[in-house]
Protein backbone atom coordinates (compact mmCIF):
# COMPACT_ATOMS: atom_id res chain seq x y z
CA UNK A 1 0.00 0.00 0.00
CA UNK A 2 1.00 3.48 -0.89
CA UNK A 3 1.21 6.51 1.65
CA UNK A 4 0.12 9.97 1.01
CA UNK A 5 2.00 12.69 2.90
CA UNK A 6 -0.50 15.13 2.19
CA UNK A 7 -3.55 13.94 3.42
CA UNK A 8 -1.57 11.57 5.88
CA UNK A 9 -3.81 8.47 4.92
CA UNK A 10 -3.27 4.83 3.14
CA UNK A 11 -3.87 4.39 -0.76
CA UNK A 12 -4.39 1.19 -1.98
CA UNK A 13 -4.22 2.51 -5.57
CA UNK A 14 -0.80 3.67 -5.11
CA UNK A 15 0.94 0.24 -4.48
CA UNK A 16 4.48 1.23 -5.77
CA UNK A 17 4.74 5.34 -4.65
CA UNK A 18 6.66 7.36 -7.31
CA UNK A 19 8.16 9.92 -4.94
CA UNK A 20 9.44 10.30 -1.04
CA UNK A 21 7.94 11.93 1.31
CA UNK A 22 6.85 16.07 0.86
CA UNK A 23 10.57 16.47 -0.41
CA UNK A 24 9.63 14.26 -3.71
CA UNK A 25 6.24 16.09 -4.08
CA UNK A 26 7.39 19.25 -4.21
CA UNK A 27 10.44 17.92 -6.42
CA UNK A 28 8.17 16.33 -9.24
CA UNK A 29 5.19 18.97 -8.92
CA UNK A 30 7.83 21.63 -9.16
CA UNK A 31 9.62 20.52 -12.26
CA UNK A 32 5.87 19.55 -13.89
CA UNK A 33 4.64 22.82 -13.48
CA UNK A 34 8.29 24.51 -14.78
CA UNK A 35 8.15 22.18 -18.09
CA UNK A 36 4.68 22.71 -18.42
CA UNK A 37 4.66 26.56 -18.83
CA UNK A 38 8.20 26.61 -20.66
CA UNK A 39 6.58 24.38 -23.12
CA UNK A 40 3.26 26.54 -23.46
CA UNK A 41 4.95 29.76 -24.08
CA UNK A 42 7.60 28.27 -26.45
CA UNK A 43 5.00 26.48 -28.55
CA UNK A 44 1.47 27.41 -27.55
CA UNK A 45 0.26 23.71 -26.29
CA UNK A 46 2.04 21.20 -23.56
CA UNK A 47 0.99 22.92 -20.47
CA UNK A 48 -1.97 20.05 -19.29
CA UNK A 49 -0.01 17.50 -21.24
CA UNK A 50 3.33 17.82 -18.95
CA UNK A 51 1.67 18.62 -16.51
CA UNK A 52 -1.28 16.37 -15.67
CA UNK A 53 0.29 13.11 -15.90
CA UNK A 54 3.18 14.02 -13.49
CA UNK A 55 0.90 15.53 -11.03
CA UNK A 56 -1.25 12.54 -11.05
CA UNK A 57 1.45 10.17 -9.78
CA UNK A 58 2.47 12.78 -7.19
CA UNK A 59 -0.83 14.10 -6.45
CA UNK A 60 -3.34 12.04 -7.32
CA UNK A 61 -5.62 12.05 -10.61
CA UNK A 62 -8.14 14.87 -9.14
CA UNK A 63 -5.81 16.71 -7.61
CA UNK A 64 -3.63 17.03 -10.39
CA UNK A 65 -6.60 18.27 -13.08
CA UNK A 66 -7.32 20.75 -10.10
CA UNK A 67 -3.57 22.10 -10.14
CA UNK A 68 -3.31 22.12 -13.64
CA UNK A 69 -6.64 24.12 -14.09
CA UNK A 70 -5.45 26.86 -11.32
CA UNK A 71 -1.87 26.88 -12.62
CA UNK A 72 -3.66 27.52 -16.52
CA UNK A 73 -5.54 30.79 -15.27
CA UNK A 74 -2.62 33.22 -15.29
CA UNK A 75 -1.02 31.51 -18.49
CA UNK A 76 -3.96 31.47 -20.40
CA UNK A 77 -4.75 34.67 -19.75
CA UNK A 78 -1.03 36.19 -20.69
CA UNK A 79 -1.27 34.43 -23.97
CA UNK A 80 -4.72 35.25 -25.31
CA UNK A 81 -4.18 39.59 -24.25
CA UNK A 82 -1.25 39.19 -26.28
CA UNK A 83 -3.39 37.31 -29.17
CA UNK A 84 -6.52 39.71 -28.57
CA UNK A 85 -7.27 40.87 -31.87
CA UNK A 86 -6.58 37.40 -33.63
CA UNK A 87 -9.62 35.65 -31.18
CA UNK A 88 -11.98 34.33 -33.46
CA UNK A 89 -15.32 35.29 -30.61
CA UNK A 90 -17.94 33.70 -32.46
CA UNK A 91 -16.13 29.94 -32.55
CA UNK A 92 -15.27 30.74 -28.99
CA UNK A 93 -19.17 31.03 -28.03
CA UNK A 94 -19.78 27.79 -30.16
CA UNK A 95 -16.72 25.85 -28.31
CA UNK A 96 -17.66 28.11 -24.63
CA UNK A 97 -21.33 27.54 -24.06
CA UNK A 98 -21.88 23.81 -24.87
CA UNK A 99 -18.87 22.75 -23.14
CA UNK A 100 -19.40 24.89 -19.67
CA UNK A 101 -23.39 23.50 -19.72
CA UNK A 102 -21.77 20.43 -19.65
CA UNK A 103 -18.83 20.47 -17.55
CA UNK A 104 -20.77 20.09 -13.81
CA UNK A 105 -22.12 17.05 -15.01
CA UNK A 106 -19.21 15.43 -16.00
CA UNK A 107 -17.45 16.83 -12.76
CA UNK A 108 -20.29 15.21 -10.46
CA UNK A 109 -19.38 11.83 -11.99
CA UNK A 110 -15.60 12.48 -11.89
CA UNK A 111 -15.49 13.45 -7.55
CA UNK A 112 -17.07 10.25 -6.70
CA UNK A 113 -14.82 7.58 -8.91
CA UNK A 114 -11.83 5.96 -7.28
CA UNK A 115 -8.11 6.92 -8.26
CA UNK A 116 -6.98 3.99 -9.75
CA UNK A 117 -9.95 4.12 -12.68
CA UNK A 118 -9.18 8.33 -12.59
CA UNK A 119 -5.51 6.89 -12.88
CA UNK A 120 -6.04 4.98 -15.80
CA UNK A 121 -8.46 7.41 -17.26
CA UNK A 122 -5.89 10.32 -16.68
CA UNK A 123 -2.80 7.99 -18.39
CA UNK A 124 -5.30 6.60 -21.09
CA UNK A 125 -6.66 9.80 -22.33
CA UNK A 126 -3.17 11.70 -22.22
CA UNK A 127 -1.62 9.05 -24.57
CA UNK A 128 -4.83 9.15 -26.82
CA UNK A 129 -4.37 13.12 -27.05
CA UNK A 130 -0.73 12.71 -27.89
CA UNK A 131 -1.35 10.33 -30.86
CA UNK A 132 -4.59 12.69 -32.28
CA UNK A 133 -2.30 15.75 -32.07
CA UNK A 134 0.64 13.88 -33.56
CA UNK A 135 -1.52 12.92 -36.38
CA UNK A 136 -2.61 16.34 -37.52
CA UNK A 137 -6.25 15.08 -37.95
CA UNK A 138 -8.25 17.52 -39.51
CA UNK A 139 -12.10 17.52 -41.67
CA UNK A 140 -13.71 20.35 -43.03
CA UNK A 141 -16.74 18.59 -41.70
CA UNK A 142 -15.47 19.06 -38.24
CA UNK A 143 -15.21 23.01 -39.02
CA UNK A 144 -19.00 24.24 -38.40
CA UNK A 145 -21.20 24.84 -35.95
CA UNK A 146 -21.77 21.48 -35.22
CA UNK A 147 -18.30 20.39 -34.98
CA UNK A 148 -17.84 22.88 -32.47
CA UNK A 149 -20.47 22.44 -30.47
CA UNK A 150 -18.98 18.29 -30.31
CA UNK A 151 -15.77 19.57 -30.02
CA UNK A 152 -16.60 21.90 -26.59
CA UNK A 153 -18.78 18.50 -25.66
CA UNK A 154 -15.36 16.15 -25.65
CA UNK A 155 -13.01 18.98 -24.40
CA UNK A 156 -15.16 19.56 -21.28
CA UNK A 157 -15.18 15.54 -20.80
CA UNK A 158 -11.56 15.42 -21.23
CA UNK A 159 -11.10 18.46 -18.87
CA UNK A 160 -12.58 17.14 -16.17
CA UNK A 161 -11.83 13.46 -16.20
CA UNK A 162 -7.86 14.70 -16.56
CA UNK A 163 -7.14 18.20 -17.66
CA UNK A 164 -7.04 17.91 -21.48
CA UNK A 165 -9.34 20.27 -22.86
CA UNK A 166 -6.94 21.18 -25.96
CA UNK A 167 -6.76 18.33 -28.11
CA UNK A 168 -10.25 17.64 -29.36
CA UNK A 169 -10.42 21.80 -30.01
CA UNK A 170 -7.39 21.78 -31.47
CA UNK A 171 -8.64 19.94 -34.14
CA UNK A 172 -11.22 21.71 -34.67
CA UNK A 173 -9.26 24.79 -34.94
CA UNK A 174 -7.33 23.30 -37.32
CA UNK A 175 -9.97 21.51 -39.85
CA UNK A 176 -11.77 25.55 -39.36
CA UNK A 177 -8.24 26.46 -40.70
CA UNK A 178 -7.04 29.31 -38.42
CA UNK A 179 -3.63 30.52 -38.56
CA UNK A 180 -1.36 30.06 -35.57
CA UNK A 181 -2.11 33.75 -33.30
CA UNK A 182 -5.80 32.75 -33.99
CA UNK A 183 -5.32 29.32 -32.56
CA UNK A 184 -3.40 30.81 -29.60
CA UNK A 185 -5.39 33.33 -28.79
CA UNK A 186 -8.94 32.09 -29.32
CA UNK A 187 -7.74 28.49 -27.92
CA UNK A 188 -6.48 30.33 -24.76
CA UNK A 189 -9.06 32.55 -23.79
CA UNK A 190 -11.30 29.42 -24.48
CA UNK A 191 -9.37 28.00 -21.73
CA UNK A 192 -9.59 30.69 -19.54
CA UNK A 193 -13.21 30.87 -19.43
CA UNK A 194 -13.47 26.54 -19.29
CA UNK A 195 -11.44 26.54 -16.40
CA UNK A 196 -13.43 29.46 -14.39
CA UNK A 197 -16.46 26.43 -14.31
CA UNK A 198 -14.15 23.61 -14.20
CA UNK A 199 -12.35 24.23 -10.97
CA UNK A 200 -15.44 24.94 -9.05
CA UNK A 201 -16.83 22.35 -10.18
CA UNK A 202 -14.41 19.47 -9.22
CA UNK A 203 -13.44 21.62 -6.20
CA UNK A 204 -10.12 23.22 -4.33
CA UNK A 205 -7.20 21.53 -4.46
CA UNK A 206 -6.72 19.47 -1.42
CA UNK A 207 -2.80 19.93 -1.56
CA UNK A 208 -1.04 21.79 1.41
CA UNK A 209 -0.01 25.49 1.19
CA UNK A 210 4.33 24.54 0.44
CA UNK A 211 2.99 22.39 -2.36
CA UNK A 212 1.26 25.48 -3.91
CA UNK A 213 3.60 28.15 -3.34
CA UNK A 214 6.57 26.12 -4.92
CA UNK A 215 4.53 24.83 -7.79
CA UNK A 216 3.59 28.53 -8.25
CA UNK A 217 7.49 29.77 -8.42
CA UNK A 218 8.18 27.00 -10.64
CA UNK A 219 5.68 28.32 -12.96
CA UNK A 220 7.18 31.91 -12.75
CA UNK A 221 10.68 30.53 -13.24
CA UNK A 222 9.09 28.45 -16.20
CA UNK A 223 7.18 31.25 -17.74
CA UNK A 224 10.67 33.55 -17.33
CA UNK A 225 12.70 30.98 -19.38
CA UNK A 226 10.09 30.01 -22.12
CA UNK A 227 10.46 33.83 -23.00
CA UNK A 228 13.97 34.00 -23.01
CA UNK A 229 13.96 30.89 -25.43
CA UNK A 230 10.92 31.68 -27.74
CA UNK A 231 14.08 33.20 -29.86
CA UNK A 232 16.06 30.30 -29.99
CA UNK A 233 14.45 27.05 -30.28
CA UNK A 234 12.11 26.36 -33.01
CA UNK A 235 8.62 25.43 -32.23
CA UNK A 236 8.43 22.32 -34.31
CA UNK A 237 11.23 20.93 -31.73
CA UNK A 238 9.68 22.11 -28.85
CA UNK A 239 6.44 20.34 -30.16
CA UNK A 240 7.77 17.29 -30.90
CA UNK A 241 9.36 17.27 -27.36
CA UNK A 242 6.43 18.01 -25.29
CA UNK A 243 4.48 15.23 -27.35
CA UNK A 244 7.56 12.57 -26.50
CA UNK A 245 7.48 13.65 -22.99
CA UNK A 246 3.61 13.42 -22.49
CA UNK A 247 3.28 9.92 -23.99
CA UNK A 248 6.23 8.98 -21.54
CA UNK A 249 4.06 10.88 -18.53
CA UNK A 250 0.92 8.98 -19.92
CA UNK A 251 2.36 5.71 -20.17
CA UNK A 252 4.36 5.68 -16.83
CA UNK A 253 0.84 6.79 -15.50
CA UNK A 254 -0.93 3.90 -17.26
CA UNK A 255 2.11 1.53 -16.08
CA UNK A 256 1.76 3.03 -12.24
CA UNK A 257 -1.93 2.64 -11.89
CA UNK A 258 -1.76 -1.06 -13.70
Amino acid sequence: MGYDVLAERRLPAFPRPLHNGLVGTLAMTSLAAAAGVVAQRLSGMGLSLLCVPFLALALGPLDAVRLTLLLGFPVYLAVAITHWRAIRWAQVAWLTVPAVVFTPLVALVVRDVPERPLLLAAGGCCVLAVGVLASGITSRRLAGRTGAVGAGVLSAAMNSVAGLSGPAVAVYGASAGWGADETRGTLSIYFFLLGLVALPSLGWVEAPVSVLLAVAIAALAGDLLGRALSRRVGERAVRWSVLLLSAAGGALTLGHAA
